[in-house]
C-alpha cells in the first residue's frame, strides 16, 4: 500500500511479463503493463488519487467513474496514516 501513497506505477499482476525477470529480481516496465485497477478503487476509497491517475485522467486514458468491483476491494484503514505530503516516508508515521 506504501507504493500506491508514494505516487508511484502499481503494475496489474496480470500484465506484468514475468519472463523478462533479471538476474536480480527486477521485472521492466514495457508498454503491456497497466495500472492496478484493484489500486486504483482503493486510492478512491482513501479519497486521494494519486500521481498516475491524475495523469491518466488529464491524458484522458483513465476515467474514474468506469471502475468497478468496489465491494472486491479491502477498506482502507486508519486512512489518516496515509494522508502524507510530497516526500513523506509512510513508514515514519504512525
Amino acid at each position: 500500500m506504501q507504493t500506491l501513497h508514494e505516487d508511484r506505477l502499481f503494475r496489474c499482476h496480470k500484465t506484468i511479463q514475468y519472463e523478462l525477470e533479471e538476474s536480480d529480481g527486477h521485472i521492466p516496465l514495457t508498454e503491456k503493463d497497466q495500472h492496478c485497477a484493484g489500486a486504483l478503487v482503493y486510492m478512491q476509497k482513501c479519497g486521494k488519487d494519486n500521481a498516475p491517475m491524475q495523469i491518466g485522467e488529464r491524458l484522458r486514458m483513465f476515467d474514474p467513474s468506469q471502475l468497478r468491483g468496489h465491494d472486491d476491494v479491502i477498506e482502507p484503514l486508519e486512512i489518516s496514516k496515509f494522508k502524507v505530503r510530497f516526500g513523506d516516508n509512510l513508514s515514519n508515521h504512525k
